[in-house]
């Protein structure tokens, strides 16, 4: 019998300079958050090539994302941040 891929969810903290901060959680699996996040991932990739596009692990996927992020908001008031559930 298949083993069930385990289901995380991440809570994604914006923080900006003007406006309410906005807290979102995302729920999936390793590969669908990978996939979900796939264009911030991208964007810290090109930047970076050592930021993992196709992270094993959650917490692998999680310093991925977090580095991402700091490059994709690198010069603005707004900033993410990602922990998990």
């Amino acid at each position: 019998m298949a083993k069930a891929p385990k289901i995380y969810t991440v809570k994604v903290t914006t923080i900006r300079a003007r406006g309410e901060d906005r807290v979102n959680e995302v729920k999936g699996t390793l590969e669908e958050l990978v996939d979900y996040f796939g264009y911030t991932l991208e964007i810290g990739h090109s930047y970076n090539s050592k930021i993992n596009l196709h992270p094993k692990t959650i917490r692998g996927f999680l310093s991925a994302i977090q580095k991402s992020s700091d490059i994709k908001y690198g010069c603005t008031y707004t900033r993410q941040y990602f922990e998990l559930v």
